[in-house]
C-alpha cells in the first residue's frame, strides 16, 4: 500500500513540474512574441514618421494587426505586420537578428 501511495505521490509531482515548466515556456513565448510585435510595429511607424510611407494617413491595416497582438492572437498579428513591411519594401529583421537586440 506504501508503494501505490509513494507512486501515486511521484505521478502527482512529475505532473506539477511538468506543468510548472510548460507553463513558463509558454510566458516565455508570449513576451517573445508580443516584443517580436511591438519591434515590427515600432519599424513600420519609425518609416512611416520618416515620410517614407505611401501615406500620411495612419496604417488601418497595421493598427488591427498590433491590436490583434495585444489580443494574444501572436502569429496572426506577426504575420500581418510582416506583409505590411514588405509591401512597403521595408527590410523585416529576422527573429534571431531581434532576440540578439
Amino acid at each position: 500500500m506504501a508503494f501505490v501511495n509513494i507512486a501515486r505521490n511521484a505521478a502527482a509531482l512529475s505532473v506539477a513540474a511538468l506543468s510548472i515548466v510548460y507553463a513558463a515556456a509558454g510566458h516565455a513565448q508570449t513576451v517573445d512574441d508580443m516584443s517580436r510585435c511591438r519591434d515590427l510595429y515600432g519599424l513600420y511607424n519609425k518609416y512611416e514618421a520618416n515620410g517614407r510611407g505611401s501615406t500620411s494617413a495612419p496604417n488601418v491595416e497595421v493598427a488591427a494587426a498590433f491590436s490583434e497582438c495585444q489580443k494574444g492572437n501572436y502569429k496572426l498579428g506577426i504575420a500581418n505586420l510582416t506583409k505590411a513591411l514588405e509591401r512597403q519594401k521595408i527590410p523585416v529583421p529576422d527573429v534571431e537578428a531581434a532576440k540578439a537586440r
